[in-house]
């Protein structure tokens, strides 16, 4: 027997980026993304998450 999930499931094909795949410039992109996200506050910092 085997579990199947109910729905139709596609993992993406795309890999996460490591740093040898990117150039400089698409490096720096990523760098300025993160940058502007903690800016914005969309970032968890671990001082904000709390133990149970």
């Amino acid at each position: 027997m085997t579990l199947r999930c109910p729905i139709g499931v596609e993992l993406p094909d795309n890999m996460p980026l490591t740093y040898g795949m990117l150039t400089k410039s698409q490096f720096d992109d990523e760098i300025e993304k993160g940058y502007a996200d903690m800016v914005e506050g969309r970032c968890f910092l671990p001082t904000m998450w709390k133990r149970n």
